[in-house]
């Protein structure tokens, strides 16, 4: 496997930006390597990701989101108050990661429809949600009472990636997307309300 702490090339960056993109639009299953080099463009075929393979790279761009994730959502747990607004921190946090990466969102819509199954490797074993491990494998001090961190982190999971994939009724209750900045706006001040009701 291809370290992420292996020095990357340009080509390479390009090769998992556009591999990613291709992953999360097709599917692993319909995606081609030659795809991949044609989107990635100047110089991709000098990537040691394309040399590797296309299970090797797909692993590769599902690590490299992991790792992004992660340490944006560490940032909001280490500047979290314990109680209520740190929740409210982590979720902006990881609303944020998947707003300004919608392939993740699509990536893991795509595991769940069978996508990439005879992959020799398990995405979900190895890439445990962050959300779900900062929410509950963390001190929460100032949460009081019998709440399930694990369920609501799933609840904003799932209704973030379904924003992200299928849309939510704006003010005029037509569909839109995240690129439509008033509903992710909204959006937002439902999240907020689910963590406060819960709480």
């Amino acid at each position: 496997m291809v370290a992420l702490n292996t020095p990357m090339s340009s080509g390479d960056e390009r090769v998992l930006v556009a591999a990613a993109r291709l992953f999360s639009m097709l599917g692993y299953d319909a995606t081609t390597l030659s795809m991949v080099k044609e989107a990635a463009g100047h110089r991709a075929e000098d990537s040691i990701l394309l040399k590797a393979g296309k299970g090797e790279l797909y692993h590769s761009v599902l690590r490299r989101l992991h790792t992004m994730e992660m340490e944006r959502l560490e940032l909001a747990v280490k500047a979290g108050d314990g109680g209520v607004a740190g929740l409210h921190s982590l979720v902006d946090a990881f609303f944020d990661f998947v707003i300004d990466h919608p392939e993740f969102a699509s990536l893991w819509w795509q595991r769940g429809l069978k996508d990439a199954s005879e992959l020799p490797f398990s995405p979900e074993e190895e890439f445990p949600p962050p959300l779900m491990t900062f929410m509950a494998a963390n001190s929460w001090p100032r949460i009081t009472g019998s709440l399930d961190l694990k369920f609501l982190a799933w609840c904003v999971m799932w209704a973030v990636s379904g924003f992200v994939n299928s849309g939510f009724p704006d003010e005029s209750g037509r569909r839109a997307y995240p690129d439509h900045q008033t509903t992710v706006d909204l959006f937002r001040v439902r999240l907020h309300e689910l963590v406060d009701r819960c709480v």
